[in-house]
């Protein structure tokens, strides 16, 4: 981190001159300067000896690194929500084959029962329906751990 000294230039408005016996000046203050981030100097926007006021631009700092994260994690929340929205259509999607499959299944129960239909074909559509009620709760899961991970809310 960079330390800089200023010296305040002494005014003498509306205040006696020194005389040739007292051209022991001082500042009025000495302020330290630190800067809130690390990075390269690009310009110092005073010179020595300057008035300051508090607020005034003194440097600047190189934007460049800072502007590269910046972009970076613009990318990965964009990249985030398209995950979001990915595990919300899959979603919607299962949702709707499971309904279908639930129907079949409610359907094949009912052939069963009258003898229409075998054993063998009950079973494979009642398993294709679980199969897909357990696609629905991972879905569901999935969905909740991407909105739950901090990058999108």
């Amino acid at each position: 981190m960079w330390l800089y000294r200023l010296r305040w230039r002494l005014s003498f408005k509306n205040r006696a001159r020194p005389t040739p016996n007292h051209w022991n000046v001082q500042a009025y203050s000495t302020v330290t300067v630190k800067s809130r981030v690390a990075g390269q100097i690009m310009r110092v926007s005073f010179r020595e000896g300057q008035d300051v006021t508090k607020g005034e631009l003194l440097f600047m700092i190189d934007p460049r690194p800072f502007e590269a994260t910046l972009k970076q994690a613009e990318a990965n929340l964009e990249r985030d929500l398209a995950y979001v929205k990915q595990a919300e259509a899959n979603l919607e999607r299962d949702m709707a084959q499971e309904k279908n499959a639930k129907a079949d299944a409610d359907r094949y129960q009912m052939l069963l029962e009258k003898g229409v239909v075998a054993r063998q074909q009950y079973d494979k559509v009642r398993t294709d329906w679980e199969a897909l009620v357990a696609t629905v709760q991972a879905n569901r899961a999935a969905r909740a751990k991407r909105r739950g991970s901090g990058a999108c809310r």
